[in-house]
């Protein structure tokens, strides 16, 4: 699949308000509907959103009600990025029976190569604890280069990677009711 990165007002106020795709908080139902019916028009291959900032607009239960049912008109997933603790993503999505799941770990957000190897264990260690984890990173020349040295170790840890779209679908997820 692929994933619509979904720019969304953050707490900080550093979003540039002039953005044309973005998200705010207090935008009826109808102008989130539009901005991104025009985001999906743009990348037609498209079946999923996650959200880029955000840490306001995902802590506001109208406003993720409001992008939930645009996501669900167009049968579209989602994946919280968790750029706050107080989302209420999953709430929303599963009041409006879109898919979603959310981000476990950042591979590089502090991009220093220990760093990145530090929560690559995390999230190896979370997935044989759990059975899954869900990891997202940047598409940085440097990322790329450390996943091609790091993800041979996947299969030595007995793990499969799969894609968000995989990991919604699994059996295991809709046992449970995700």
């Amino acid at each position: 699949g692929v994933i619509l990165h979904v720019p969304m007002e953050s707490e900080g106020g550093v979003t540039d308000r002039t953005e044309p795709f973005l998200l705010r908080r207090g935008m009826t139902p109808e102008e989130i509907a539009d901005r991104f019916s025009r985001m999906a028009a743009d990348i037609p291959q498209a079946n999923g959103a996650s959200n880029h900032m955000g840490s306001a607009f995902t802590s506001d239960l109208g406003a993720m009600t409001s992008f939930a049912l645009a996501l669900k008109s167009k049968g579209y997933f989602f994946l919280d990025s968790v750029t706050s603790a107080g989302s209420v993503a999953s709430m929303a999505m599963e009041d409006a029976g879109v898919p979603a799941t959310r981000r476990d770990v950042f591979l590089d957000d502090d991009g220093r190569p220990e760093e990145v190897r530090r929560q690559w264990a995390a999230v190896i260690g979370l997935a044989k604890e759990r059975g899954e984890a869900v990891l997202l990173c940047h598409a940085r020349r440097e990322t790329r280069k450390a996943l091609l040295e790091l993800l041979p170790q996947l299969r030595t840890a007995g793990i499969r990677p799969v894609t968000v779209e995989e990991l919604l679908a699994s059996p295991a997820r809709a046992a449970q009711g995700h």
